[in-house]
């Protein structure tokens, strides 16, 4: 909730909403008729929300240029981040490093 307050700016009646949205939540499921035990759910979005794509961005809003820091590439699409580098440029990395080991 930091992250919200310092830097998105919410602060008050909407981040102390968001935080009861977020917050005091489990979990449990059926498998093959069986109940699970209850669970916390310690990080996330509850699944389907409204606000589930506003939080995802502004999570990841700083995400791109520490990608770009470290020569990584970046591609993001719904809840999903994936990032990758270009293997012209890993393998000679990848080569110093396993002669330095080996």
């Amino acid at each position: 909730m930091q992250f919200l307050q310092l830097t998105v700016g919410l602060s008050g009646v909407v981040l102390n909403w968001i935080k009861s949205f977020l917050s005091d939540r489990n979990h449990q499921i059926t498998y093959n008729g069986q109940l699970s035990a209850m669970l916390d759910v310690l990080v996330g979005v509850p699944q389907g929300s409204v606000l589930g794509p506003m939080l995802y961005i502004q999570y990841t809003a700083d995400l791109a240029p520490v990608v770009a820091k470290h020569s990584l590439s970046m591609h993001q699409y719904a809840d999903d981040c994936q990032v990758y580098m270009n293997m012209l440029v890993a393998a000679p990395k990848l080569q110093s490093i396993s002669s330095q080991h080996a």
